[in-house]
């Protein structure tokens, strides 16, 4: 028990003070007491928001830290594998080419149209090729 409580028994005790007047002291120790639980509970409660307002700033903090070290490993990776992408292509082309030049000399197919669709084919592969080094290169940049 409180001092305050003591000393309200005290009174009470010597008869200076009624019942009454004790039952009210009490009710205003304990009001009393009330008001500074909630200073306190008021007090954590700013203390805590402060906290995770600083949890979240180190989160962020530490998110974007990861986000920007991790940027140039990516571009690396984005330009090796367009880089690899671009070898299998070219060398797809050539196999292709190699096949269909094999197949035409066993053949009596291959006429001009069969040699205007390979030479697009070929087209087609090199534009693939040369837009996919452009990309490297810009990523690069």
């Amino acid at each position: 028990m409180g001092e305050e409580y003591l000393a309200v028994l005290k009174l009470l005790e010597q008869g200076k003070i009624t019942v009454d007047d004790a039952e009210r002291l009490f009710d205003c120790i304990k009001n009393e007491n009330n008001k500074k639980n909630d200073i306190d509970i008021n007090q954590k409660l700013k203390k805590f928001a402060t906290s995770v307002e600083n949890l979240g700033k180190t989160v962020a903090g530490f998110t974007r830290d990861t986000f920007e070290n991790a940027k140039p490993k990516l571009k690396k990776v984005t330009k090796i594998s367009i880089e690899k992408t671009s070898e299998a292509m070219h060398i797809l082309a050539n196999k292709l080419e190699g096949m269909s030049e094999n197949f035409c000399e066993k053949s009596d197919i291959c006429n001009d149209s069969a040699n205007n669709t390979e030479k697009n084919a070929k087209d087609d592969l090199k534009n693939n090729e040369e837009q996919s080094i452009q990309k490297n290169n810009s990523i690069k940049k």
